[in-house]
């Protein structure tokens, strides 16, 4: 009788985890970063981009996503390292950024608060540089119903302005007729001490600026009108000479480089955290008075701080200055 072998059963192996030690060191890094930077999961997911939604990084951070793990700590991988780029390019350290007490900024949004509280149309214009932008976002952004509508050279027509205006105000950009639009936009803007300010218009047509000063006769809301140079042509000068709007207008403000070159002073004791020596402060003085105006002396500064910290300073000395002022040929 052949005696048969007995079979002794093999124990399974337990299942191999897809989360290797790169990938538990990218989820600690990517922990770390949420912690010190304050970045949501929701915010990192949308910089992420594709194939990492938010439930995706919040299984893959319990190690508990049964996807492609690999790809996933690959894409998060790539996200810290861009981070960690950006934040070695910063300017934080010096807050170029931040908002000054210019005198062109307090003539901007002196003729702005005229316009919203006597429901007024004022014109604000020069060439770039000159800190219209920042001076009306910041107006924008700490009064209420002001609202900011930015103008481009594709909107050529009635119905794409009141769109365009309609979707600034809250009111979406789509209306059964340009009558409709303008109707919903007045009825929104009656009552509020509102002020529409329209920015980049000298991208105006004269009809569409007709169309603008009617919806201010007709709302009670204040209007700014801020631009560049041809702003002034459209209003002021022939052919396009708008009596009806040069009529109502209660402010004019008229921008000129010469107009910011004396907030170089402060906008380099801000960043320097000194007063500026002579050479530094002409060659920013330099900056203003080429084509960006405080732009571009803005970016000098941008570039000293980068020299700065490639010598391994965080502090930005004359030399470094005068060496940015070189290398953009100021």
């Amino acid at each position: 009788m052949t005696r048969q072998a007995k079979v002794i059963p093999i124990a399974d192996e337990a299942p191999q985890s897809p989360y290797d030690d790169a990938s538990r060191a990218t989820i600690e890094d990517f922990k770390a970063e949420l912690e010190t930077s304050t970045c949501s999961v929701a915010q990192a997911s949308r910089e992420i981009g594709e194939g990492a939604s938010q439930s995706v990084l919040s299984l893959w951070m319990r190690e508990q996503y049964e996807g492609d793990v690999a790809a996933v700590t690959a894409r998060v991988r790539r996200w810290l390292e861009t981070r960690r780029e950006s934040a070695e390019r910063s300017t934080a350290g010096i807050d170029i950024d931040r908002r000054l007490d210019f005198e062109c900024t307090r003539q901007i949004q002196g003729a702005l608060a005229i316009a919203q509280a006597r429901g007024d149309l004022v014109v604000v214009y020069g060439p770039s540089g000159t800190g219209k932008t920042r001076a009306t976002r910041h107006y924008c952004e700490s009064r209420a119903g002001v609202y900011r509508v930015l103008m481009s050279p594709d909107v050529r027509s009635i119905a794409g302005l009141l769109a365009t205006v309609a979707e600034a105000i809250g009111e979406g950009d789509e209306h059964k007729s340009a009558m409709a639009a303008r109707k919903t936009i007045v009825k929104r803007l009656q009552g509020r001490g509102a002020l529409l300010v329209v920015d980049e218009a000298h991208d105006l047509t004269p009809a569409l600026m007709s169309m603008l000063r009617r919806i201010r006769d007709l709302s009670g809301a204040g209007v700014a009108f801020v631009g560049e140079e041809g702003l002034e042509r459209l209003v002021y000068k022939p052919p396009h000479r708008r009596g009806p709007i040069v009529g109502r207008v209660a402010r004019r403000v008229a921008l000129s480089k010469e107009t910011v070159a004396g907030d170089v002073r402060l906008l380099a004791e801000s960043v320097l955290g000194r007063d500026p020596g002579d050479a530094e402060l002409q060659a920013l003085v330099n900056a203003v008075n080429s084509d960006g105006g405080l732009h571009v002396a803005r970016r000098l500064l941008e570039a000293a701080y980068d020299i700065a910290r490639a010598r391994g300073r965080g502090h930005i000395s004359e030399e470094d200055v005068l060496g940015a002022a070189k290398a953009v040929a100021l």
